[in-house]
């Protein structure tokens, strides 16, 4: 479902601009929306999520370019995750290159709830 904006609980796989759609004066944003979801890839990061892989894409995330987006996972002792979400720790972690950070090196961390 296309929509004006991302209501609370709702996150986006993408953007485009329209004509006349989102704006009353000419060209406005409208977004895909999606429920967020394990294994999903999305162009925010929703609460209670965490990503593992991070990739910029042309014209998915952004309606004027480049955008990144997030390959979601559900938090679990274990995981390589790309941050630390709330009520998780870590007992490792390393830099890996273009995988949390597409653009070059970043960090990832194996979480423990």
């Amino acid at each position: 479902m296309w929509a004006c904006t991302v209501p609370s609980g709702f996150t986006y796989d993408r953007a485009d601009r329209r004509l006349n759609t989102c704006s009353a004066q000419g060209w406005g944003y409208s977004y895909h929306l999606r429920t967020p979801g394990d294994n999903l890839w999305a162009c925010t990061m929703p609460s209670g999520f965490t990503y593992d892989r991070a990739d910029r894409r042309l014209n998915t995330c952004s309606a004027q370019g480049w955008g990144q987006s997030y390959h979601l996972r559900t938090p679990k002792s274990g995981l390589w995750a790309c941050t630390v979400p709330s009520g998780f720790s870590y007992d490792q972690s390393y830099r890996r290159l273009n995988t949390c950070n597409p653009e070059g090196w970043g960090y990832s961390f194996r979480l423990r709830g």
